[in-house]
């Protein structure tokens, strides 16, 4: 079904006029402690036409509010349908039908088919008084020709609408059309020319028998002429000729083999000339692959962004300033190791570079908030000795996650860290400390306001403002604003480790998609605690396992375009699902890494297989939704969706039933938001530099300081030129936060 909600435009006297579509559901009436939250609808957001197609906005049977916000110069009207809107209360109306009578035919043809994957007509046609005699057509086109076999005269016809998706609802009929048909003029000319034409069939196959033998050979060479072979061929045609050799094909004539000229190969050479030429098409959704291919490339084209050497000037310094306040973090109460080591990931939590729950984590859109994201983490405590005792207590965990115990370790690290740690009796009458991700990510969060509170009162020339900063449960997100750039912080407190955990021993006895490509010891150097607990644990005590320096390295192993499918596929998910998130971008990437294992490297390999993957990784998500089934990558016997209720799986999937149906309309629209955002982007970066906002390279008190960070700015670009794909660490000295040291892999800068 389409759903257009049309309006009459505004009868006030305006030199420019927009309209913007909005519509609140269920879910998002609830929100903002009942008072509501109205949400755009993509494709009509400051449109000039007094339409919108909200068919795929308005995609489930619940109840939504519909409003219209008209921008009149700088006046704003609202305007809302004083009743919801439900598509299960939709009334099929009666078909338009035109109907042309003709010489032994009647044509019939039907206004408005847009809808015809969804609704059929039933057509009713008769003659005049023999109403028992009535032949019933199902049309699924616009136009259908009916042959009248019961002679000339008036016949009649009439028409319903019958809507399948909803238990086949049907309209009202249309009012009975008769129309008067005659008959055929000059039938026997119909007599006469079959008789020509089979007289002249004959003459011609009598003729042909007779010239064939004499003019074979000239027959032949000039039905199947064979082109000369380009220069560059002649040295290959022994190769050829002796796979034809290898198996000839007998004519005729004993002991004859046929040449590559025979009809028969002539005939399956055109055959596979026509497939070769034809479109490639989706069965599912007869979407063509070429088509799809062109909008993924289009999708990458606008969300990847190329920066040049301002903006990675600007990058560098809001990096800058973020390690400086780090180092000030530290010097707080000395709790931060002296020499940390960071990791540095592209792309915010919300855009799935780590496990965390995204429904606790509110929402940021790029363009309107950001223009780049950033994940950083910062460990609380690094256990980087492989002498030093860890006890892992997964005993009262769900799979995937583990308690911290301080049990074992030194009495200053106790010390430190003893009012961010739950206290529990050990069975050997001990006291037993459990690192608290909830009581760490709290004194971090207070501990950087501090510190930004300190930087505030005493700015320095040059400094990226702090335009926002929030915190999301154990999440601290920051916004800094550099020049006319805007860079979002996902800044998360974690434990990091060397080695790797026992509970994900087994997966390295399999084999994978990397063997061979990057060596093991790359992808075990390390993993993480996350302050992210499951359904069922305790939140004051339950860390969650990451191995997000792992995945940094399998990440070099992917193809250029699978990576671009998943991209595309991740967009087209987080539009589609929205609040609350119960399945992020996350999940998807471990479909990937799972992809990446099943598949041959060779057919991943394939540049221009992106749709291919984009509706694999489709079909693989809505699976897993459908079984309620989605193993870790690295801990495969932790099913992420297991909590997830069956209301809620069946939901989604048939969300993704929808984007599966038609993936060519969901990634124009993905594009869209991708244009709107850049389009956001170069309005905020416009109206920065009219209004004089300060950059990093115009901040400089004197060229000599501008110096040490335009080498800086080139040395990073350098690094990341020749280093593609490569982990990046960045090791800070508190006492000289202005000579960062950087580590790319095992080398050292």
């Amino acid at each position: 079904m389409r759903h257009v909600l049309k309006w009459r435009s505004l009868q006030e006297f305006c030199s420019s006029v927009s309209y913007t579509v909005k519509f609140q559901g269920q879910y998002e009436s609830m929100q903002n402690n009942g008072s509501g939250k109205w949400e755009d609808a993509h494709s009509c957001i400051n449109i000039n036409q007094t339409e919108c197609d909200l068919s795929f906005v308005l995609g489930s049977d619940s109840n939504y509010n519909i409003s219209v916000l008209t921008r009149c110069d700088d006046s704003l009207l609202w305007f809302q349908l004083p009743t919801t809107f439900n598509r299960i209360d939709t009334v099929l109306l009666a078909p338009e039908m035109e109907v042309k009578p003709r010489a032994g035919q009647i044509e019939v043809y039907f206004r408005d088919r847009r809808d015809k994957n969804h609704t059929n007509i039933i057509l009713d046609i008769w003659k005049k008084g023999n109403k028992k005699k009535v032949s019933v057509y199902n049309i699924t086109g616009q136009r259908f020709y009916h042959d009248v076999l019961h002679g000339a005269g008036e016949y009649c016809l009439r028409a319903v609408a019958v809507l399948e998706l909803k238990n086949n609802t049907r309209s009202n009929s249309t009012a009975e059309r008769c129309v008067e048909v005659r008959e055929l003029e000059f039938p026997w000319l119909v007599a006469v020319a079959a008789g020509v034409a089979v007289t002249l069939t004959l003459a011609l196959a009598v003729t042909l028998g007779l010239v064939t033998p004499r003019c074979s050979r000239w027959i032949r060479q000039s039905v199947c002429n064979k082109e000369a072979l380009p220069l560059v061929l002649p040295e290959r045609r022994p190769a050829v000729s002796m796979v034809k050799m290898a198996a000839p094909v007998l004519n005729g004539r004993s002991g004859s083999a046929s040449s590559s000229s025979s009809p028969t190969a002539a005939a399956n050479n055109t055959i596979n000339n026509r497939l070769v030429c034809a479109p490639e098409l989706d069965f599912r959704s007869g979407s063509r692959m070429d088509e799809l291919n062109r909008l993924i490339q289009e999708f990458s084209k606008h969300d990847q962004r190329e920066y040049d050497d301002q903006r990675a000037l600007e990058i560098h310094t809001a990096k800058d300033f973020i390690f400086s306040m780090l180092g000030m973090v530290q010097k707080l109460d000395q709790k931060l190791p002296v020499a940390n080591e960071y990791l540095l990931l592209s792309g915010g939590v919300r855009d799935g570079v780590v496990d965390m729950d995204l429904d606790e984590l509110g929402v940021y859109n790029r363009g309107s908030d950001y223009d780049m994201a950033f994940t950083l983490l910062v460990p609380a405590l690094k256990l980087h000795d492989r002498n030093q005792p860890v006890t892992l207590d997964m005993r009262h965990s769900a799979l995937g996650h583990s308690w911290l115990s301080l049990r074992l370790f030194d009495e200053g690290t106790i010390t430190r860290w003893r009012d961010c740690c739950m206290v529990a009796d050990h069975m050997n009458g001990t006291t037993n400390y459990f690192f608290s991700p909830t009581l760490v990510a709290d004194w971090f969060q207070e501990a950087v306001a501090l510190v930004l509170a300190e930087v505030q009162r005493k700015p320095q020339r040059g400094m990226p403002r702090v335009e926002r900063v929030e915190r999301h449960s154990t999440l601290l997100s920051m916004i800094l604003g550099v020049g006319s750039s805007r860079m979002l912080y996902d800044i998360v407190p974690v434990v990091s480790f060397k080695g790797w955990p026992a509970v994900a021993q087994s997966w390295l006895m399999e084999n994978h998609f990397w063997d061979g490509k990057i060596t093991e010891e790359e992808v075990i150097s390390g993993f993480y605690l996350l302050p992210a607990c499951s359904v069922s644990g305790r939140r004051e005590n339950e860390w969650r396992l990451s191995f997000a320096r792992s995945e940094v390295q399998l990440k070099k192993c992917i193809s250029p375009g699978l990576m671009q499918a998943y991209q595309a596929c991740k967009a087209i998910i987080v539009k589609m699902i929205g609040q609350p998130m119960v399945v992020g971008p996350y999940h998807l990437r471990s479909i990937m890494l799972w992809a990446c294992d099943r598949l041959p490297a060779n057919y991943l390999a394939q540049e221009d297989f992106a749709a291919h993957f984009l509706l694999g990784l489709i079909d693989d998500l809505q699976h897993c939704f459908v079984n309620k089934s989605c193993p870790n990558y690295f801990i495969p016997q932790c099913n992420m969706l297991e909590q997830l209720s069956d209301e809620s799986a069946i939901f989604h999937a048939r969300k993704l039933a929808l984007v599966r149906s038609d993936p060519t309309e969901h990634l124009r629209a993905t594009i869209e938001q991708a244009k709107n955002a850049n389009r956001l982007t170069q309005e905020m970066q416009r109206r920065g530099s009219s209004s004089g906002l300060p950059s990093p390279q115009n901040d400089a008190s004197s060229s000599d300081n501008q110096q040490p960070d335009d080498r800086l700015a080139k040395k990073l670009q350098q690094l990341v030129t020749e280093n593609p794909g490569k982990s990046i660490s960045v090791f800070i000295n508190p006492d000289d936060v202005s000579r960062p040291h950087f580590r790319i892999d095992d080398k050292f800068f």
